[in-house]
């Protein structure tokens, strides 16, 4: 476990050496943490401060954006959000996100899309801090909402047109 996070083994337990360099690897490397759709639930229903990238291991924007966002992931310790990463199409569809790679930070269960460059790591990092010290409405889609009304016992909804313009 590393900041609650389970890195699950899958070699031979018998093979002494392996296992042990696996272990020093583990400790010694810092990058975002994969996780599984369960282990996601998990921490989202624990109410953490939680950033997780819906990602493609396949896909080379994915993994360019994903080598972006390593870079700020001590920052996020600092902040007190957790960040993993997750590759599972069915995990983002249920949050309504159509496009990967996509981010989205989770405070106290509540889904937040970011909706800007995942590239640029500077203005991810100042949307988290953002995120952090601000309390402001927040945009989110149709599933997002469906998951929000079954987690809490009120809600207050503003529906808006995005494209209208403002005055």
């Amino acid at each position: 476990f590393e900041k609650g996070i389970p890195n699950v083994y899958d070699g031979d337990l018998e093979e002494e050496q392996e296992f042990l360099e696996w272990l020093i690897e583990q400790l010694e490397k810092d990058e975002i943490e994969d996780v599984t759709d369960e282990m996601l639930d998990k921490l989202i229903a624990e109410g953490k401060n939680l950033a997780v990238l819906f990602y493609d291991d396949d896909d080379r924007k994915s993994q360019k954006v994903l080598n972006e966002l390593e870079n700020i992931d001590d920052e996020c310790d600092k902040l007190g959000i957790v960040f993993v990463k997750i590759d599972n199409d069915d995990e983002a569809k249920e949050y309504g996100i159509e496009k990967i790679p996509s981010l989205v930070y989770f405070e106290n269960g509540i889904p937040t899309l970011y909706e800007g460059n995942l590239e640029d790591e500077d203005k991810v990092l100042k949307w988290f801090e953002h995120q952090i010290k601000s309390d402001e409405i927040e945009d989110v889609t149709d599933e997002m909402l469906d998951i929000i009304l079954n987690k809490r016992q009120f809600v207050a909804v503003l529906f808006y047109d995005r494209d209208q313009k403002k005055r």
